[in-house]
């Protein structure tokens, strides 16, 4: 699994924060023995900052992976980052409403 393959995306909808994983790599999938994990950042409407890191799922080439957190409140941005095991950033991305 190498880094560059990976792209994030990061979807807000009213309180819903959904980021979106991709493997561009045709021949190479991302294992749970990758550990690669994704942090999320949220700072709602009220200025409160959350953060979650939640383990990411097998994606095999050329698919994505992705889940959805319901934050309390709305939020108004979110960042991303997809790290690997060592804690290196493999992608990253933001969203404002």
């Amino acid at each position: 699994m190498a880094g560059s393959d990976l792209e994030a995306f990061l979807e807000m909808t009213g309180n819903a924060v959904t980021a979106r994983i991709h493997n561009v790599d045709a021949s190479d999938s991302v294992t749970t023995d990758d550990a690669v994990s994704i942090v999320l950042g949220v700072d709602t409407a009220d200025g409160t900052h959350l953060e979650f890191i939640r383990p990411v799922d097998e994606v095999g080439p050329g698919t994505s992976w992705e889940h959805t957190w319901t934050i309390q409140g709305p939020v108004r941005h979110a960042d991303a980052n997809v790290r690997d095991g060592s804690g290196s950033v493999l992608a990253t991305a933001s969203a404002d409403v």
